[in-house]
């Protein structure tokens, strides 16, 4: 992440799509300069490059233009290099999760959970949530998976303490089976961990 990552992002693309030039106005210049900075500068350097490359290999000029891409056009090549980056750090994103046996996803989910998300979700109490969206998608929530583990952990909570108030037809039998869940839950987390 910085501005010189942004500059060779530039360096690169434009070998084969020149840059607006804006018959020597630097302000202009200046300006488009500050532009891509700010829209592109938040990448990782490694992603630029990679998103630089791609635009190369993959921007047909007759059909997109022989000048330099959209800010917006440049933004959606980093999204999708950072999204390869990201898949290539967490291989098992690329496998079938029916290749991987129960136990393993428990025990993968239980190392996850020792992550400082992991222990931020103990904290705030929606840990068991994350376990289980670890278990299924073998990997920790990120964006708005993290918003809805929450959700679920506060609903799950609410409707077992309906339950126990008796606002629920076997709302005892239904608050004894979410509680045995739970500790299923914290039982996995410790031992497999």
């Amino acid at each position: 992440m910085s501005a010189e990552g942004v500059k060779k992002f530039i360096a690169v693309v434009e070998l084969c799509f020149p840059r607006p030039q804006f018959d020597g106005d630097d302000v202009r210049q200046g300006a488009w300069m500050a532009v891509m900075a700010r829209t592109l500068g938040g990448y990782p350097d490694d992603v630029l490059g990679e998103a630089a490359n791609r635009i190369l290999r993959d921007r047909v000029p007759k059909r997109d233009g022989r000048f330099f891409p959209s800010p917006a056009e440049c933004e959606e090549s980093c999204r999708a290099a950072l999204r390869l980056k990201q898949t290539a750090e967490t291989p098992l994103l690329s496998y079938a999760q029916a290749d991987i046996p129960y136990e393993d996803r428990c025990k993968l989910a239980a190392t996850l959970m020792q992550s400082p998300l992991g222990k931020l979700a103990r904290k705030e109490g929606w840990q068991e949530s994350m376990f289980y969206f670890c278990i299924d998608h073998g990997r920790v929530p990120g964006g708005q998976e993290l918003d809805q583990c929450k959700k679920i952990a506060k609903e799950a909570a609410e409707i077992r303490e309906g339950c126990l108030r008796g606002e629920y037809e076997f709302g005892g039998a239904w608050s004894r089976y979410a509680e045995s869940m739970v500790r299923k839950a914290r039982e996995l987390m410790e031992k497999t961990s």
